[in-house]
């Protein structure tokens, strides 16, 4: 283990370091706000409450593009997009996947497992929706 071979005096020091950075307070921001409603509206949908997740997830794509934040509108966009796909709404899933995809191309994103994630949400309700 990493810490058992480190001098006495530096674990002291990292202690106190984490100890000092712990104290800090930490500031309420929007965009904490935003992860959160991200996060809630991801649980409604594992608990199948689709009403509620729909409605907090459009919530977060209203904020995203108010702030004029790609990335996390893409975010918002590929979880209606997997939402509408669980439900069977899959022309609209094919509409959040896409516009999840080019928010991504907005953002620059270089998260390529995300934008694999939204290629593979458009596949599948492609698939389903005999497209192709």
């Amino acid at each position: 283990m990493y810490f058992s071979r480190m001098p006495r005096f530096d674990i002291v020091l990292v202690f106190v370091f984490f100890t000092f950075v712990s104290s800090l307070p930490l500031k309420a921001q929007p965009e904490d706000e935003w992860i959160r409603q991200v996060s809630w509206a991801n649980s409604l949908l594992e608990m199948g409450r689709f009403r509620e997740a729909e409605a907090a997830y459009t919530e977060a794509l209203a904020a995203a593009d108010r702030d004029e934040d790609a990335l996390r509108s893409a975010v918002a966009s590929y979880n209606l997009g997997r939402l509408w796909y669980r439900e069977g709404r899959l022309l609209q899933s094919e509409k959040a996947f896409l516009r999840a995809l080019g928010a991504l191309r907005r953002a620059g994103s270089g998260d390529g497992r995300f934008l694999a994630r939204a290629q593979a949400g458009l596949v599948a309700a492609y698939i389903d929706s005999g497209q192709y």
